[in-house]
């Protein structure tokens, strides 16, 4: 027999059910009533006022044995037609609810006090009073209700409340955002409504209450795995909210409180899913490992599902309100936004639709000065609803439709319809349809459609003439006749390609392993590559993400079979293990060679612990120790491949001695005895020699308060830090004489201290010079004490769940492993002055669970708990995509760029110390460096057709000529005294460069200096070129020259302006206007950066409102002119522009941003090498290959998307999708994706 599901789901609880975790707002808001006669108890959409008062054991349950209860009344609906009633329509509304109760007949004028004069009061021992209320108080200010009859309504309330001795008692229920909505009514009620109580969210404790208690009379229990049982992980899960950091990451960050209404509906899914496996089984426990394929967001998307189609009425209203839910009430990026109503807007939801979202509890309202704002109710909302909409736009959006989202979500751009095939466009309606029919971008759609349409008919009129125009329409009028019979197959392609986008956006939302992320985002950017006009998301994006995160992988030793596995070393051995109930799996590795030396056999394992290998310590003269789940522990010696001793707490009645026969969860070496930490709290020393009798190996035991969680030998052994997770949050130091643990503690307290299970301490290390002790609990905080002065120093939040292991390097810096996929590494600043800094190494969608030490100092073996082994570099700089090049110690980089024309992909790298030429392959690793004759260098200019580099000194050029560059001469400019070259430009063919110069404070002087430069060195010539007064060289902030040619645009403020060098009879260089000028068409805001595309026809500017667009020199003007990047917190400081119209930018903030002409949004390039000014950038003729330099140094990028693709696929060891992922996400997909490379059979 099936159980009946024991959570009540969306909606709100009934006298039969009880509620948990509310006991102390019960208690509270019972007193308040009694004392305080009115109330308004006010909360949150979705907080469970409702449920807070109806409830078995809620509210009026509580208040019954001081009140007679009248029947909970609501202010919805209408009055009976017809019948004669109360002298207010909305007094006649609750009248009307109490007499339907029995309370008596409603006589014609009736007020609130008159009907209430004559409802009879029981008598008996102990008098009661009436108690009425009045829930979702917020109906009386639904729209239409004329002021008036509330008014009416408040004052009728005031005298039945305001009789001398009144018998009545009054809650009144609201929601929050129309708390002030009460401010014009409340003279006319007593005590002016302000006894008030607001109901909040529930608290992470509260929610774990909630999970735990609907089941607990049925004796379903919790079992914990790890130190946290089902409801924890549960509640911690949906707790969390999604934030952007400042590098512009997606991060879950622990929050403080969970919507009542979706864990009912989340655990009444996940029951639902335990009822269908145990069949006629009763359910008995829930368990951490019933919810590893668990997927909350799944439960609440289909409660999406089934309340979205509740609140249409019909299939355009269905279209409309799913289309402002992803437009206004949630980002691009998938993160909640807020919205209000525009009344003028057609695709808002109506009153009644609004109303019925947020019964839903889907939608919340906000009341603000400026108007009521609609936002989606919970973080957690946010990937079901928009994979509920996904879905169902699949299922009953045409093919047009969704290319008009598709067309919106891309910038609404006019090429979009370029990458429309014939036979698609076929799909699109031709002629206006009703009002209403469809969405205002879905007209928009429509109505650019056929201005592209009748542009492109206007051009192939102007191309052939009318007599080709008449041919051409006969040839389209016979095209779309026979175009009409493959019209199904063209759509169905069509919905193909947005079925498969669908599937793997759905992979991505869900926090997918490392593997199936990579085979999702590597089939999703060959999709978008094949059908660009069709993909509007860019997996682009998603794939650097992947590689950034991940960059810092050195090799992917296994992904695991999907059980813990934890990692331990030596300066001999490396062990990997299984850890867990039932697992045997132990590996030990040669730490220098790599190779496996020994896989004890399981069956040998199993029968030395029966319940499962727990913890494991590598001891001295090449022993290993593992602790088991049944509380024994063997020794082995790993070159023999044999067992030493076994170690098994003795029969007697000692007290510590019956608590050792559960898990040994912590092991450690000290002064020759073994340290074990125990599941109920024990510590205990062993003797672990073979000559010791069995009956003698234990020395002593100690008891803390729960289970141990870290034990750390320091001070020679002499001492002891231990760790557990016990609420106290604090670290036990005790003392070891003779290998026995003495009873002089001393503790370690956390400050400030966390309220629930999240304080427990799950990590512990001490540092090198053993002064400091820190510990990592569950909440995602490391605690530091001075072990001297057993004072708490500092805490860092340093990652957003459990910290799993901490481990000391031997410089000082710390390694913290997360269960929220991060591993950190922690630098300190000397003598703790400053803040600590912290580099994430890798961020994976997976738990890690320990680190151990490679056998080089700058690598580190970490594994997940799904079994992966990963080994991690702690070098800094390291990119998948890129090779950088520091500047040299004491030094300053001065300038990097791509040596264009070269015969072999080449850079140039300056800083003050030394210049030099790098020589790359074709994987764009450095093959060979050379430094040039030419000492440090203020900057660098390239002229690619004449294969010459310019470098500035303090007082001159050095220009360097050849194939090798080592071809030297030096043009003195003789500057004034502290004068410098700013920046160096040259012309493509070397013949002139310009040299922007300034000399030192105070006298601050700008000038320009012009230099002739001939292919014959002896024929160059220095002269001071006489420059415009409209020019004015002191207001130049930039100037480069115009591809093939000697024209140079000069920026001063936000204004360009074009000029050109000629050389005179003497060969000196004299500067005059331009012929072909730049139009007046920039945007306001001063310009930072330029960049001409390598034809010379138009300038590309960056200016301080982070604009990036572009203008064409010489013929028409472009009003307004194309934006490539409008983005007002980036300010563009660098611009590069390929031959084939890739553009690049950096900013003042060292980011990268890549905008290819077949992407309408720019892809940022996630990078920690430049974190100040990107200084210049230059790229290669196909854009595949960009050089940045900035502060740190330079480093040249791989811009090739099949390079990026190559690296991901690297996280990859099966062929493709799994046969389980292509029917759980590819159902609707005929053509199955292309996943690195390897087609679906």
């Amino acid at each position: 027999m099936t159980m009946e599901c024991p959570y009540v789901g969306p909606s709100p609880f009934a006298e039969r059910n009880e509620i948990f975790g509310r006991d102390e707002e019960l208690e509270e808001l019972r007193y308040r009533v009694v004392a305080d006669r009115v109330v308004v108890l006010y909360a949150p959409s979705g907080a469970g006022k409702t449920s807070l008062i109806r409830a078995k054991n809620g509210l009026l349950s509580r208040l019954k044995d001081r009140f007679h209860v009248l029947p909970v009344m609501r202010l919805w609906g209408a009055p009976t037609a017809g019948k004669e009633g109360a002298s207010n329509w909305l007094a006649q509304v609750v009248l009307e609810q109490l007499e339907g109760a029995g309370l008596g007949k409603i006589e014609p004028g009736d007020t609130l006090l008159d009907y209430f004069n004559r409802i009879p009061i029981e008598t008996g021992t102990r008098p009661k009073r009436l108690l009425m209320v009045i829930d979702q108080f917020e109906e009386v200010f639904t729209p239409g209700i004329d002021v008036a009859d509330q008014r009416a309504f408040f004052k009728q309330l005031g005298e039945l409340l305001g009789r001398e001795q009144s018998p009545v008692w009054f809650i009144l229920s609201m929601r929050e955002e129309y708390f002030s909505w009460l401010d014009p009514f409340r003279e006319l009620v007593p005590t002016r409504m302000t006894n008030t109580f607001r109901l909040n969210l529930l608290t992470v404790a509260q929610g774990v209450e909630a999970v735990k208690g609907p089941v607990a009379m049925s004796g379903v229990t919790f079992p914990e795995t790890d130190g946290q049982n089902a409801a924890q992980a549960l509640v911690a899960d949906l707790s969390k909210i999604r934030v952007r950091t400042a590098d512009g990451h997606l991060d879950s960050r622990p929050g403080v409180s969970v919507e009542p209404v979706q864990l009912q509906v989340i655990c009444a899914g996940l029951w639902a899913r335990l009822a269908e496996r145990a069949g006629d089984k009763e359910i008995k426990t829930i368990r951490v490992e019933d919810l590893v394929d668990f997927k909350p967001e799944v439960a609440l998307e289909e409660y999406c599902n089934e309340s979205l189609a509740k609140v249409a009425a019909d299939e355009t209203r269905a279209r409309k309100l799913r289309h402002w839910i992803d437009r206004k009430l949630l980002t691009p990026s998938g993160l909640r936004a807020q919205a209000t109503i525009d009344p003028a807007d057609t695709d808002c939801p109506t009153e009644a639709e609004l109303k019925a979202l947020q019964e839903t509890h889907l939608v919340r309202a906000q009341s603000r000065q400026d108007g009521q704002w609609f936002e989606l109710s919970h973080d957690s909302l946010c990937g079901p609803v928009r994979a509920s909409i996904e879905k169902w736009r699949l299922k009953d959006a045409t093919v047009w439709q969704e290319l008009a989202r598709f067309w919106h979500v891309g910038g609404e751009q006019t090429r979009f319809f370029k990458a429309i095939s014939n036979k698609s466009r076929a799909s699109i309606p031709v002629f206006l349809q009703e009002p209403g029919e469809f969405s205002e971008v879905e007209n928009r759609f429509l109505s650019a459609f056929r201005d592209y349409q009748a542009q492109r008919k206007r051009d192939l009129m102007l191309h052939w003439g009318l007599a080709g125009v008449f041919a051409c329409l006969l040839a389209g009028m016979a095209y779309l006749n026979s175009g009409y019979l493959q019209a199904k197959a063209n759509l169905f392609s069509t919905r193909n390609v947005l079925a498969t986008q669908a599937a793997l956006q759905t992979i991505l939302g869900s926090k997918p392993s490392l593997e199936l992320a990579a085979l999702a985002v590597v089939a999703g950017t060959d999709l978008q590559k094949q059908h660009n006009g069709l993909v509007g998301f860019d997996f682009r994006a998603v794939l650097v993400e992947l590689l950034h995160r991940t960059r810092q992988i050195e090799t992917v030793e296994t992904l695991g079979g999907g059980n813990t596995k934890q990692a331990w070393s030596d300066d001999r051995f490396r062990v990997i293990a299984e850890t867990g109930f039932d697992r045997f799996i132990v590996s030990v590795h040669d730490l220098k060679t790599g190779k496996e030396i020994w896989a004890p056999d399981q069956a040998l394992m199993q029968k030395a612990h029966p319940r499962g290998v727990r913890s494991l310590a590598l001891l001295a003269q090449g022993r290993l120790a593992i602790g088991g789940g049944e509380g024994g522990i063997s020794v082995w010696d790993i070159e023999k491949k044999q067992q030493l001793v076994k170690l098994v707490a003795p029969a007697g009645a000692g007290s510590h001695l019956p608590l050792m026969h559960g898990p040994v969860r912590v092991l450690a070496e000290s002064k020759g005895a073994l340290i074990a930490g125990y599941e109920a709290g024990v510590v205990a020393a062993w003797n672990v020699q073979e000559q010791v009798p069995e009956g003698e190996r234990l020395m002593s035991t100690s008891k803390q308060a729960t289970r141990i969680s870290g034990i750390v030998p320091f001070a020679g052994g002499s001492w002891l830090a231990s760790a557990d997770l016990a609420d106290t949050e604090s670290v036990t130091l005790i003392a070891v004489q003779d290998g026995k643990l003495s009873p002089d503690r001393k503790k370690l307290v956390a400050q400030p201290r966390e309220s629930d299970f999240k304080g427990a301490l799950y990590s512990l290390a001490v540092s090198p010079d053993e002064k400091t002790v820190a510990a990592g609990n569950r909440a995602g905080r490391i605690h530091f004490w001075d072990v001297a002065t057993r004072t708490h120093t500092r805490v860092l939040d340093a990652h957003s769940d459990n910290v799993a292991q901490l481990k000391y390097l031997a410089d000082g810096r710390l390694l913290s492993v997360g269960w929220d996929g991060r591993l950190k590494l922690w630098s300190f600043p000397a003598e703790g002055k400053g803040a600590p800094v912290a580099v994430t190494l890798i961020e994976i969608p997976r738990q890690l669970t320990a680190v151990a030490l490679a056998e080089k100092p700058d690598s580190v073996y970490v594994t997940t708990e799904k079994g992966g082994v990963f080994r991690v570099s702690l070098a800094a700089a390291r990119h998948p995509y890129g090779e950088t090049i520091a500047h040299a110690p004491n030094a300053r980089a001065t300038g990097g760029l791509l040596a264009v024309g070269m015969d072999k992909l080449s850079l140039v790298t300056s800083d003050t110390a030394a210049v030099k030429m790098h020589v790359l392959d074709a994987s764009g690793h450095i093959a060979r460096s050379q430094q040039l004759p030419a000492a440090g260098t203020d900057a660098l200019a390239w002229a690619p057709k004449a294969k010459m580099l310019i470098a500035a000194q303090k007082n001159g050029i050095r220009v360097h000529r050849g194939e090798d560059l080592k071809t030297v001469e030096t043009k003195v400019l003789d500057l004034p005294p502290g004068g410098e070259i700013r920046s160096l430009a040259i012309s493509d063919d070397g013949a002139v460069a310009l040299a922007l110069t300034k000399t030192a404070a105070p006298d601050v002087h700008f000038d320009m200096r012009f230099l002739s430069l001939a292919q014959e060195p002896a024929k160059a010539r220095l002269c001071k070129a006489d420059v415009p007064l409209e020019l004015e060289p002191k207001k130049i902030r930039m100037a480069a020259f115009r591809p093939n040619s000697h024209d140079f645009a000069a920026v001063h403020g936000d204004t360009v302006s074009m000029w050109t060098v000629k050389l005179d009879a003497g060969g000196c260089p004299q500067v005059v206007p331009a012929a072909q000028a730049i139009q007046k068409t920039m945007y306001r805001g001063e310009v930072l950066a330029i960049a001409f595309e390598p034809t010379g026809r138009r300038l590309f500017v960056g200016n301080y409102a982070g604009l990036v667009f572009s203008v064409p020199v010489g013929g028409a003007a472009e009003l307004p002119a194309p934006v490539h990047k409008d983005d007002s917190t980036s300010v563009t400081t660098a611009l590069a522009v390929s031959a084939n119209g890739v553009i690049v930018a950096g900013d003042d903030d060292g980011k990268l941003f890549v905008m290819h002409p077949a992407h309408a949004q720019p892809l940022h390039l996630p990078q920690d090498f430049h974190t100040s000014r990107i200084m210049s950038l230059s790229i290669s003729a196909d854009g595949l290959w960009l050089v940045s330099n900035g502060a740190a140094g330079t480093a040249l990028w791989n811009l090739d998307i099949a390079s990026w693709s190559a690296k991901a696929c690297a996280f990859v060891t099966r062929d493709s999708f799994s046969p389980d992922d292509l029917k759980k996400y590819f159902q609707q997909v005929e053509e199955k994706p292309v996943a690195c490379r390897k087609p679906v059979k």
